[in-house]
């Protein structure tokens, strides 16, 4: 079976509805990757209390999540800005700004978040993710706008 990722490329030029239309998207990624990644540090962090030395799957995780993001990103920018004539630029920041909220929010819960007992090193480094994914995105949103090619 073979997931197409068209399904999710914008359809339009406008920017609202792409740009809720990419916000629900990321809510749905960050859930995924958060929730993923939870729990592969936690079940490093169990191994770890047994007495194996793993170390933990910082470069697995970023290089399972954060490129596949990276590429949809760029690809979502890239389909959008085929439909964009001008001022592609700030069409894209306006486009990354609103597909940015739901990563906004998930970084608010994350510091906010006094009641996950979760172990400091693990937290940290979900955060440090998160933050990445919260600067990266409307970067490779905006420069896949930019884009002058045709989405393929």
């Amino acid at each position: 079976m073979r997931i197409s990722i068209k399904i999710l490329l914008p359809r339009n030029g406008n920017q609202i509805t792409e740009g809720t239309r990419l916000a629900m998207t990321n809510f749905f990624i960050y859930m995924v990757l958060g929730c993923l990644t939870y729990g592969l540090f936690k079940l490093t962090h169990w191994v770890r209390q047994i007495g194996i030395p793993v170390p933990l799957p910082v470069w697995l995780v970023l290089f399972g999540t954060g490129i596949p993001c990276f590429i949809f990103w760029f690809q979502y920018g890239k389909a959008f800005g085929s439909f964009v004539g001008d001022r592609r630029f700030s069409r894209g920041l306006s486009l990354s700004a609103l597909g940015n909220l739901p990563g906004l929010a998930f970084t608010y819960i994350l510091i906010k978040g006094d009641f996950l007992s979760v172990n400091r090193e693990i937290f940290l480094i979900i955060f440090v993710l998160y933050i990445m994914f919260l600067i990266m995105m409307p970067i490779m949103v905006v420069l896949g706008t930019l884009d002058n090619k045709k989405p393929t």
